[in-house]
């Protein structure tokens, strides 16, 4: 597995390393680089240029050195040790194994909780096939033994599996199969790395795709990394999803109404941004009488059963809750996913 952490591990292993540069460079280079340990001792104060690090290779041997693009968020932490030694220093001055014992306690991946993906000792630089930043974050596109990722900073937002099977959670919208008639007008909030919406087009063959994505790498990322290309039918819109949404839910027509919306959308810890508020249910229920939400998120959780009142205030009353996972532990955080559609429960 590539190196994954949950945000909020990721931000307290930053805090920690606040007052220690080795230590706060070895979070960048593990979580942004996928670099292996050994790459990270065998970097050189000039191998941090101004727009790319040079690491070696897997192994921590010169020959073959990669050079990957230096984002700002690695620049600030990398920049300040390599200034002003010798090109041929050491940059972080550790061995490979004093370095994994850093990462091993500023990460904790030891004392994650059952079923959290966390470190992989296989992971190297080499693996890492993108890595940009705007104002959306950084962005990074990694290859491992079960695919390729699609990450944004720690959190994953797509995968492409060798198996060629569909991640498990785009798998629960065949909810949606009895939901909607066929070739059927969907609306997908968020696009990431566009797995969800091939998939879509696949299962449905629709007779409309809109596709509603903010960060505008994602396009390029999902054609160069994820073999996806639009269908004929497919629209992709720019722009914040739930503005889309609420401009939709303000207009008349059929222009702007869908059979179904599926929600995908999260932030930077991984959460689903405003799927409980009114607002955002009742403008849902405007445009769709189906709506399902891809959400990482325990079944006792109170945004869940606020969710569900509010959609049902909105007319989405008719509710199925599908766990990824299982139902016995009801504060397990994982993949959920619920299906509203119109109407009241029996």
């Amino acid at each position: 597995m590539a190196w994954i952490v949950r945000p909020e591990v990721l931000e307290r292993a930053r805090a920690a390393a606040a007052a220690d540069p080795v230590s706060a460079a070895v979070i960048e280079l593990r979580v942004l680089y996928q670099a292996s340990f050994e790459q990270m001792a065998g970097l050189r104060a000039g191998d941090v240029g101004e727009d790319a690090v040079r690491f070696p290779d897997a192994a921590g041997a010169r020959p073959g050195a990669l050079a990957v693009r230096l984002v700002p968020t690695a620049r600030r932490v990398l920049a300040p040790l390599a200034a002003g030694r010798p090109a041929g220093a050491s940059l972080l001055g550790e061995t490979a194994a004093a370095l994994r014992a850093r990462a091993d306690e500023l990460l904790a991946f030891s004392a994650a909780p059952p079923g959290a993906r966390f470190a992989a000792l296989d992971a190297c630089a080499e693996q890492l096939l993108h890595l940009s930043e705007n104002e959306h974050g950084v962005l990074s596109v990694v290859r491992d033994g079960v695919g390729v990722w699609a990450m944004s900073g720690a959190v994953p937002q797509g995968v492409r599996l060798l198996s060629g099977e569909p991640p498990g959670a785009v798998l629960l919208w065949t909810r949606l199969d009895a939901l909607v008639p066929p070739e059927p007008r969907l609306l997908l909030l968020g696009g990431g790395a566009f797995v969800g919406a091939r998939w879509l087009e696949e299962r449905f063959a629709p007779a409309r795709l809109d596709v509603v994505e903010e960060d505008p790498r994602c396009l390029e990322v999902a054609r160069r990394f994820f073999e996806w290309e639009p269908g004929a039918a497919t629209r992709v819109h720019g722009g914040d999803p739930l503005a889309f949404v609420r401009a939709a839910a303000a207009e008349r027509g059929p222009e702007a109404r869908w059979d179904a919306v599926v929600y995908d959308l999260f932030d930077a810890r991984g959460g689903r941004p405003q799927f409980d508020e009114p607002d955002v249910c009742a403008a849902l229920a405007a445009i769709a009488p189906v709506v399902a939400f891809n959400l990482h998120v325990a079944l006792d959780a109170p945004a869940l059963a606020a969710a569900r009142a509010a959609l049902a205030a909105a007319g989405l009353g008719r509710h199925e809750v599908v766990p990824l996972r299982r139902r016995e532990d009801r504060a397990l955080v994982q993949e959920v996913c619920l299906v509203a559609r119109a109407g009241r429960e029996p």
